[in-house]
């Protein structure tokens, strides 16, 4: 091997072009990477959880305070920041059908975090939510919104309305 081409292994000849080439791969990296973990967690949103762990009557009897365990198996954080969830006994729809209220909550990936919200109850079927509580009666329909990342996101909750 000649002296000359060694001297340009070791150093360039123009080292500022090497230096930006360089620089661009590694901004393109640094940009691409998340994206990338991005669209992967997108396509895993089927496999994050939704399961009720306990439910109870507000103590003005208008609504339900229920708390589900969400488990984010994806490997990007899930951000919820809005439900619409309802609750049924058997075939009877008790709530409202309004907006489940609850604070945003991050589930980062891997772990399994709990969201407590609150759906109004339909205030004719007060007693007949009681009841249910108490029997362990209660089914929960409806949708959590969330996002990974840039992307959008709805979580199924119970499943398809009766």
């Amino acid at each position: 091997m000649s002296a000359s081409r060694m001297r340009s292994l070791a150093r360039p000849e123009r080292p500022l072009v090497v230096a930006a080439v360089l620089l661009t791969a590694l901004v393109t990296l640094w940009l691409l990477v998340p994206t990338v973990y991005g669209h992967l967690a997108t396509y895993q949103v089927g496999d994050i959880t939704v399961s009720p762990t306990d439910v109870e009557m507000t103590e003005d009897g208008e609504a339900v305070a229920v708390t589900f365990a969400v488990h984010n198996p994806t490997p990007r954080a899930v951000q919820f920041n809005s439900g619409r969830v309802n609750v049924y006994d058997g075939d009877t729809k008790l709530s409202t059908g309004t907006t489940m209220q609850y604070s945003k909550t991050t589930i980062p990936s891997g772990e399994t975090k709990r969201i407590t919200g609150t759906v109004e109850i339909d205030a004719e079927h007060a007693d007949q939510t009681r009841r249910a509580i108490e029997t362990d009666g209660l089914r929960y329909l409806g949708e959590l919104d969330g996002e990974i990342g840039d992307n959008s996101i709805t979580i199924t909750v119970g499943g398809d309305e009766p």
